[in-house]
């Protein structure tokens, strides 16, 4: 599977901590500009496993200016995209 990662409001602040809400699951992204992504495969795996089971998610980190970025993101139909994505990078899907 591949890396998880999204796009922010804005961009990240250099050195800022990026972190990732998952119901009540917390995670440490690596981030630049205006992404955000997994810093490996079993962080990735334990991300897809919370969104799976929790119907939001939030991502926080502060701007340049050091202002505060909170994006809150709905996950209705996460598990069937990620299994569609999946099935498509595996070649089961045209």
């Amino acid at each position: 599977m591949g890396e998880f990662y999204t796009r922010l409001s804005r961009p990240v602040r250099p050195g800022s901590s990026v972190i990732l809400q998952v119901g009540n699951q917390p995670f440490l992204l690596a981030g630049a500009g205006y992404w955000a992504w997994s810093r490996g495969a079993h962080q990735q795996e334990a991300i897809m496993n919370a969104v799976r089971a929790n119907p939001r998610m939030k991502v926080e980190a502060r701007d340049p200016g050091g202002v505060r970025i909170r994006d809150y993101y709905v996950l209705a139909g996460a598990p069937t995209a990620i299994d569609a994505a999946a099935a498509r990078c595996a070649g089961k899907m045209r």
